[in-house]
């Protein structure tokens, strides 16, 4: 499997969990205070280090993933703010 492809199935299970979630959180992450999704993300890092080497664990990652996607969105708005401009472009503003 090259890169993109394993890409690509990658955000197709990150979104399949978000659409999962969505009923029930809604984009609760996008207002959110960021400690809470700090400690989310040590919980999903606890609950992968405890199924490791299971389909648990595999599944973890994407939970993972889609908190380090919920931080990023949200640093990145916090810092423009600071900042008074967008910091990041297109693949962190290469």
């Amino acid at each position: 499997m090259d890169t993109e492809q394993g890409l690509k199935e990658f955000i197709v299970e990150m979104k399949l969990k978000l659409d999962m979630n969505q009923t029930k959180k809604g984009d609760s992450w996008v207002t959110c205070d960021i400690g809470f999704l700090q400690d989310k993300l040590r919980e999903e890092m606890q609950e992968y280090y405890d199924a490791e080497g299971s389909m648990i664990g595999a599944r973890e990652l994407v939970d993972i993933a889609n908190v380090c996607m919920m931080l990023f969105h949200r640093y990145r708005e916090e810092w423009a703010k600071r900042a008074g401009e967008k910091l990041f472009g297109g693949a962190m503003g290469r």
